[in-house]
């Protein structure tokens, strides 16, 4: 794993402004003990008064840190001169809450990284966080936050650039139809999925539809899509043999669109998997969704992604995001393979749930309010 950028010094010193004949409080921080006490004693003299000392795994200003001590003094300065080499300024309340609230998340006494710390908890695999940190930090110091909420917000904004999304295809060529197929392991939602795309695309953008399985393995998933082909009065196909395929594509010879439905294949089936890639490379699909759930961790979405790659999906779509704790390996998966999102779908209801896929949406379930059914 790459290593974060060397931190900023968090001991940088603030100027004040004492009276030089008066007592004051001052706050001093140094690596060590000898250190801070060091500076007491040149700014304040042998006769300072110590208030208290505490020391700080993570010192949280300037989001990455190191640890250091504390010590707060009471004495008559030497000269303004010392004041500012030697102490900071004692934070407002407001930076006291922020730096609370930031130690109260870090968990791992070894790992004072805040924002490393929200990313693996959010289900980033660290690798992923690393590099999100190495990318952002720079841009957070040069232009810090002034609060969490406007920290969150940064945040989102940088991510959902970072994020890919595709609109859907609405420009199909003629005399043929456009094909969609959804792949993926078993239990992810492909059925209805696509019963809910086909809604979609016959009811809000008005086109002619077709829907085909390849799926036999499943007990009564054909009479599952065949239902749902019923419901939306669209043509329907079965195909058990890469032979069937021409035939069952001159059926459809008339519509806009076709999805294709197909077996749930277990990543380490891989004779299945060599059969779905015969059965793509027959059909020549125009979109290849690989389908998966958004509940699942990151290491079983990134194995799916490797065990599916020879099918070569060019776009990702993530189901359940209802049911989902976390999205940080689903948003990881996504930076990763670079495949673009197209819908979402958060909920079993069809057509209604299933969205179009937004950066600033999947964004701000990672950094804001967002719970999956946005």
């Amino acid at each position: 794993m790459s290593k974060f950028p060397s931190p900023q010094n968090p001991l940088s010193p603030q100027p004040q402004d004492p009276n030089a004949n008066q007592e004051i409080v001052l706050t001093f921080v140094g690596k060590s003990t000898p250190e801070a006490l060091q500076k007491v004693k040149e700014t304040l003299g042998p006769n300072a008064y110590i208030i208290s000392s505490r020391y700080i795994k993570g010192w949280p200003f300037g989001l990455r840190g190191k640890s250091c001590v504390e010590i707060k003094a009471k004495g008559r300065p030497k000269s303004p001169h010392l004041i500012q080499k030697n102490s900071i300024l004692l934070p407002s309340p407001e930076e006291e809450n922020l730096k609370n609230k930031i130690l109260e998340w870090i968990k791992e006494e070894n790992n004072p990284h805040y924002l490393y710390q929200l990313l693996l908890r959010k289900g980033f695999p660290p690798h992923i966080a690393t590099k999100f940190i190495q990318d952002i930090l720079p841009y957070l110091e040069n232009q810090p936050p002034k609060s969490f909420s406007e920290q969150n917000l940064t945040l989102k904004k940088y991510l959902s650039q970072l994020i890919p999304t595709t609109p859907p295809a609405l420009q199909f060529p003629p005399n043929s139809p456009y094909l969609c197929i959804l792949i993926g392991p078993t239990g992810v939602g492909k059925t209805t999925t696509i019963a809910k795309l086909a809604a979609r695309y016959k009811f809000d953008y008005n086109k002619t539809i077709g829907l085909l399985t390849l799926d036999t393995y499943r007990i009564a998933a054909p009479e599952q899509l065949q239902e749902y082909a019923k419901i939306l009065q669209s043509d329907f196909q079965i195909v058990q043999k890469i032979e069937q395929i021409p035939s069952a594509l001159k059926a459809f010879s008339q519509k806009d669109i076709v999805f294709i439905d197909t077996a749930g294949c277990s990543q380490k089936d891989i004779e299945k998997i060599q059969t779905l890639k015969n059965f793509l490379l027959s059909l020549k699909p125009h979109e290849i969704h690989l389908v998966l759930s958004a509940t699942s961790h990151y290491k079983h979405l990134r194995n799916s992604w490797e065990k599916f790659y020879p099918c070569s999906p060019n776009r990702l779509l993530f189901t359940k995001l209802d049911e989902a704790v976390s999205f940080g390996g689903s948003i990881a998966l996504i930076l990763e393979s670079q495949l673009p999102v197209c819908y979402l779908s958060n909920g079993q209801e069809v057509p209604s749930n299933l969205r179009l896929a937004k950066p600033e949406e999947l964004a701000a379930l990672v950094f804001g309010i967002g719970n999956g059914r946005f």
